[in-house]
C-alpha cells in the first residue's frame, strides 16, 4: 500500500511485515504498524536514554532512525550505553554506535548525523531524510542542551509538523517534556478495537409513553436496528453502515450518530436480560416487543391502581443493548421501510484535538513541580532543569 515503504527493501529482498512483526500487528494494528514504517526519527545524544530510545524505534520498524552524538565517549559511558566498548573511549559516540544500530533491523534506515550543535535546528527542515522522500516526524532530545538551542529546536519541529520529544536522565532524576504541536488530532484515544454488529431487523416505530430515546418526544417516528449482538454504545456515538441492499445501498460508509434504545417496565416485573426467556423475546421484531412490554406495563399498572397504594408507581428504565435508534433525516425514514436483509454497523471513534505549549511557553507559564524539600518549595524554591 502507500505506507508500506517499498524503498526499505533492496533489491531481491522482501519485508515480510506479517511473519517479523505479527505480535506487534497483533497489539497496535495494521494501520499503525504501516504508518510506522514511514516515520523518520532525529535522536540527539547517545547515552542511556539515547541508545535504548534508538534501539527500541529500529526494533519497532520505523522508517529511519538518524542519531547526532558527537561527544567523545567517556569510560563512564560504558555504564548506561551497552553498545560502547573499551577501545570506543575518546570516540564518538554515535559513530560508535553506528554498527550495532544498523544489525538490528535491516528494513530500517539507520545512520549518524554530522552537523555542528547550532545547525541542528536547520537540519530538521530537511524534506528527503536518507533518501526516503520524507521529512523528519519526530525529533528525541536526550541530552542537555542550552535553553536557547531547545528553544529554536522545539519551534523548528514545530513549525515542520514534527513531535517534539526531551527526554533527559540525570542520575536518579529525569525530566520528560513532549510537544506534539498546536493541533495535533487523536483519531484513536484509547486503542480499543471498535465493533462490528450485524443488523438482523430495520423498523420506523413511533416513541410511545413506555419507548424512552434520549432527546425523542411522545409521538416521534425514529428508526431502530435490531442487531445480532449486543452493542456497548452510548448516545451520540459514531458508527459507520456497511453492507446495506437494495434502495438502501446509498447509506454504505455514511457515518450516522446513534442513540440508545430503552423501555420503560415495572420494577416489580423484575424484567432479567440474562433469562433466557427474555432474550428469545427480543429476538422478534421490534414492533412485537414493544407489544410485550406494553402488555406487562398495563398489568402491573392497573394492579397497582386497583390496590389503592399510596404513592408513586415504582417503574424502571431498561436499555436495550441489541437495538440501536439512528439520528437520520426524517425524509430518509421512509426508505428504511423497504428494508429486507444484510447490513452491518462498525463502531466509529471521534477524532479528539489536542493543544500543546510550545517549550518556551512551558518554561514560562508552568509551574515548578513539588520539591522534596517542603520549607524550600513553600519559599518559592524549585529545581530548574
Amino acid at each position: 500500500g502507500d505506507w508500506m515503504g517499498a524503498w526499505k527493501a533492496e533489491a531481491g529482498q522482501t519485508d515480510v511485515e506479517q511473519d517479523r512483526l505479527s505480535r506487534a500487528q497483533a497489539a497496535f494494528g495494521g494501520e499503525t504498524m504501516a504508518r510506522m514504517k514511514d516515520i523518520n526519527v532525529l535522536i540527539l545524544g547517545c547515552r542511556g536514554v539515547g541508545v535504548e530510545t534508538a534501539k527500541n524505534l529500529i526494533l519497532s520498524n520505523v522508517g529511519s532512525v538518524t542519531v547526532w552524538d558527537p561527544t567523545p565517549a567517556k569510560p563512564e559511558d560504558r555504564g548506561c550505553n551497552f553498545y560502547l566498548t573499551e577501545s570506543s573511549t575518546g570516540k564518538p559516540r554515535a559513530a560508535e554506535c553506528m554498527a550495532q544500530l544498523k544489525s538490528l533491523n535491516p528494513y530500517c534506515k539507520v545512520e549518524s548525523l554530522e552537523a555542528d550543535e547550532a545547525a541542528l535546528p536547520s537540519c530538521l527542515a530537511e524534506a528527503n531524510v536518507l533518501s526516503t522522500g520524507r521529512g523528519y516526524g519526530a525529533v528525541v532530545v536526550t541530552m542537555l542542551m542550552s535553553q536557547q538551542l531547545l528553544v529554536a529546536l522545539n519551534e523548528a519541529a514545530r513549525g515542520v509538523g514534527a513531535a517534539f520529544v526531551l527526554s533527559v536522565n540525570m542520575g536518579v532524576t529525569t525530566s520528560i517534556f513532549s510537544d506534539f504541536g498546536p493541533k495535533h488530532v487523536i483519531s484513536d484515544e484509547d486503542g480499543e478495537p471498535t465493533q462490528m454488529l450485524a443488523v438482523s431487523a430495520a423498523e420506523v416505530v413511533p416513541v410511545s409513553n413506555i419507548v424512552k430515546v434520549h432527546g425523542c418526544s411522545e409521538g416521534d417516528a425514529v428508526l431502530v436496528l435490531t442487531l445480532a449482538s449486543d452493542h456497548g454504545l452510548q448516545d451520540g456515538d459514531m458508527i459507520a453502515l456497511d453492507d446495506m441492499r437494495g434502495t438502501l445501498s446509498g447509506f454504505n460508509g455514511r457515518q450516522v450518530k446513534v442513540r440508545r434504545f430503552g423501555v420503560v417496565s415495572p420494577t416489580d416485573a423484575k424484567v432479567d436480560l440474562k433469562d433466557v426467556a427474555v432474550k428469545e423475546m427480543l429476538k422478534n421484531t421490534t414492533g412485537e416487543v414493544l407489544t410485550n412490554f406494553q402488555r406487562q406495563y398495563d398489568h402491573y399498572k392497573s394492579e397497582f391502581d386497583a390496590s389503592g397504594s399510596e404513592g408513586k408507581f415504582k417503574q424502571r428504565e431498561i436499555t436495550l443493548f441489541n437495538r440501536l435508534v439512528l439520528d437520520i433525516e426524517a425524509s430518509n425514514l421512509e426508505l428504511w421501510r423497504d428494508y429486507q436483509s444484510g447490513g452491518l454497523v462498525n463502531s466509529v471513534k471521534p477524532a479528539v484535538t489536542k493543544e500543546y505549549q510550545s517549550f518556551a511557553q512551558s518554561l514560562t507559564f508552568t509551574a515548578n513541580p513539588q520539591m522534596m524539600d517542603q520549607e524550600a518549595w513553600h519559599a518559592g524554591a524549585g529545581c530548574w532543569v
